[in-house]
């Protein structure tokens, strides 16, 4: 009702959020791609229900709705893609973006195509577990991106770590978040894999190495333009101390218990 009425008044959009949003619901019309022409901003919101069409092992084709997210390729900037209402996750099985960020490939019968966006600049998200093929082959296809930020985002496939796959990503890929995500699957896990038979990544007992090229920011350290302000995922009590006691032992050990990461890109020089 909202695509007709805009589309009737020859009006469109530059950002939208789309709470506990049912992929089915979807409707590939005149008027939602109208509406949606020129979109800078998605935020994609469904539940653990609805985000069953990505589970690799039993997946569902979502036409309309890959349709309307192809129309967004020339203008879109920021996409976020939250997959659950409490960061919950399905009891077992791993997400693709096959059905929702890539195309078929008809012509050689091989492997979807991952959409490029252009303009995308900004990559959110969350209550995701991935394999990292499908996963890889959509961020480092993006020309622009610059900002990563995955949060409860665990990786499925044997052999990869956070520190591996950070160093297969994009150059212009400058920073990347990572807040309570997982890697390593236990060894010998039966597939599909179960987000507890994966290993918490704790950055700052296991940061990534200087040769990888990413920097493990300060946690201490304020930055007035980091426009994530993931400083603020920490406790209260910890934002409240002043500066002599956030440098103390005591906080060195709290340090080494967070599961929150921000990572810079070295500049060569």
């Amino acid at each position: 009702m909202l695509a007709d009425a805009l589309y009737e008044s020859r009006r469109s959009i530059e950002r939208i959020n789309l709470p506990y949003t049912d992929p089915v619901l979807f409707r590939d019309t005149l008027s939602t791609k109208h509406t949606i022409t020129g979109l800078t901003t998605l935020v994609l919101h469904s539940d653990y229900d609805h985000v069953n069409f990505l589970q690799l092992e039993n997946p569902r084709p979502m036409p309309a709705l890959l349709s309307l997210i192809k129309c967004l390729r020339p203008t879109l900037q920021a996409l976020t893609l939250r997959c659950s209402k409490h960061l919950q996750l399905p009891e077992r099985g791993e997400h693709t973006f096959t059905y929702l960020l890539s195309e078929p490939n008809e012509e050689f019968e091989c492997d979807p195509v991952p959409l490029v966006f252009p303009s995308l600049q900004t990559l959110e998200l969350s209550s995701l577990i991935v394999p990292v093929p499908s996963f890889l082959a959509f961020v480092t296809q993006q020309p622009n991106l610059h900002i990563l930020c995955l949060e409860h985002v665990h990786i499925g496939t044997p052999g990869y770590t956070w520190e591996s796959i950070a160093a297969q990503l994009t150059p212009f890929l400058t920073k990347l978040y990572l807040t309570s995500c997982r890697h390593k699957p236990f060894h010998g896990f039966e597939r599909p894999v179960r987000y507890n038979w994966i290993d918490p990544y704790m950055p700052y007992q296991t940061p990534f190495d200087e040769s990888a090229c990413w920097r493990l920011k300060d946690p201490f350290d304020k930055d007035r333009n980091d426009e994530r302000s993931w400083l603020n995922r920490f406790s209260r009590h910890f934002l409240e101390m002043n500066e002599e006691q956030r440098r103390s032992a005591l906080n060195q050990q709290f340090k080494m218990n967070l599961n929150t990461a921000a990572y810079e890109r070295l500049t060569l020089s």
